[in-house]
C-alpha cells in the first residue's frame, strides 16, 4: 500500500473516546514518506464538512477543488491521530502546493514549532 504525505484517504476512525472525530471520514496523511513506507502506522488529520470551527488558526479550510472532496471541508489539525494502515480504506486524492503550505503552517502553530 503506497501511502504518501498529502494523500487524502477514507479512514475508519472508530472506536473513539470523548470529543475525538468519529466514523469513516476523509483524512489527510501528515506523516513523512519515509515513515509511511516503513511503519505499520500513519499520522492523519481528519476532515469535517462542518465549517463552523474555521475561526481557529489550527484548522484549515480547503476548497473542494483543492481536495477533490465533494464539498469544501475543514481540516482539523488539532485532532491528529496515529492509525494502523489497516484503517485506511480507500485513497481519494492528494493535496498539493499552497493548500499543503497552509496545512503545514497550521501544524507548526498547533505543535508549537513557530518561533
Amino acid at each position: 500500500m503506497g501511502v504518501r504525505r498529502g494523500d487524502i484517504w477514507l479512514v475508519d476512525l472508530n472506536p473513539v473516546r470523548g470529543s475525538e472525530q468519529r466514523g469513516i471520514r476523509p483524512c489527510l496523511v501528515i506523516s513523512n514518506d519515509v515513515t509511511n513506507e516503513h511503519a505499520p502506522t500513519v499520522c492523519v488529520a481528519p476532515f469535517t464538512s462542518n465549517l463552523s470551527g474555521r475561526r481557529f488558526p489550527i484548522n484549515v479550510v480547503l476548497r473542494q477543488e483543492e481536495t477533490g472532496l465533494r464539498v469544501d471541508s475543514l481540516l482539523l489539525c488539532g485532532q491528529l491521530r496515529t492509525v494502523a494502515k489497516e484503517r485506511l480504506l480507500k485513497r481519494l486524492s492528494t493535496v498539493h502546493g499552497s493548500a499543503m503550505n497552509r496545512v503545514e503552517t497550521a501544524l507548526k502553530l498547533y505543535l508549537g514549532l513557530v518561533t
